[in-house]
């Protein structure tokens, strides 16, 4: 039994329970605060990092042992959780976000300034986007094996 406090009146089951990993197939380890783009290119990259080991460690403790991370850090973050320097599930990552360069949905800075921050890449035509695409699906372990 576990540390619960008793409850007066409950029933008590006990029964051995063997249950699989659970899968978060669709996540975005980004260690930002909030949704508002702007946080992508002006919450540096270390502090971000930082904020999502706690998130990795939430996902082991409620059964979760493999995320499906679209867009975020999942491509650092799964190298660090390969080497045991943090704890967290497998994580297979997209990678960046891509998006067309001049794209409203990117934030300010990205669009004028030349953005540096890894959760987002651009691309002026098709061309660029498909070696984007390229670049992305080699930097992530999408095609591997799940464990």
């Amino acid at each position: 039994m576990g540390d619960a406090p008793p409850t007066p009146g409950a029933t008590v089951v006990v029964a051995p329970v063997v249950m699989p990993g659970l899968w978060d197939c669709h996540t975005h380890l980004t260690g930002l605060t909030g949704i508002e783009s702007s946080q992508f290119a002006f919450t540096d990259l270390a502090l971000r990092g930082a904020r999502a080991v706690p998130d990795l460690r939430a996902a082991l403790d409620a059964g979760v042992t493999s995320v499906r991370e679209l867009g975020g850090l999942g491509i650092v973050l799964a190298k660090a959780v390969e080497e045991g320097v943090i704890e967290g599930p497998a994580i297979y990552a997209a990678g960046a976000w891509l998006s067309p360069t001049g794209d409203t949905r990117t934030c300010t800075r990205c669009r004028s300034s030349g953005c540096t921050s890894s959760l987002l890449a651009q691309a002026s035509c098709v061309r660029a986007m498909a070696q984007l695409t390229s670049q992305q699906r080699r930097a992530s372990n999408c095609d591997a094996t799940p464990r």
